[in-house]
Formats: structure tokens, sequence, C-alpha cells
């Protein structure tokens, strides 16, 4: 699942604070796409956090293709 935040460094701390997720990856990238964080919650449920919106991410895979 993934949930398309403003601030990904507070909602970052909010994950592994308050629901005891666990970070598994971070893209750090700073590019036409965002930047995404990988998650693992208690249940082993993954998801992700990303700065861009799902048309950000569209034209960037365009432009790669």
């Amino acid at each position: 699942m993934t949930f398309v935040v403003r601030d990904l460094d507070a909602m970052e701390e909010i994950l592994t604070t308050v629901l005891n997720a666990r970070k598994i990856y971070d893209s750090n990238r700073i590019d036409g796409e965002g930047r995404s964080i990988y998650f693992y919650d208690h249940d082993r449920h993954m998801f992700e956090l990303h700065t861009g919106t799902l048309a950000e991410r569209l034209a960037a895979y365009a432009a790669h293709t």
C-alpha cells in the first residue's frame, strides 16, 4: 500500500514511534518521481510513503521510456 505524504520525515517518525513500524528501505531520491520510504508493520504488512503524486510518478516514468 502506498501513501502520498507532504512531510516524509514527520510520517516516518509517527510510523516508527507510534506504530512501531520498521523501515526497510529509503530510496532517498529527489528526482521527478519523488522520495520513497518502505516499512513493515508489526504484522509484516509492507507499505510505502511517497512524496510525489501519481501524476508526477507517471510523468517521470514516461520521460524514461
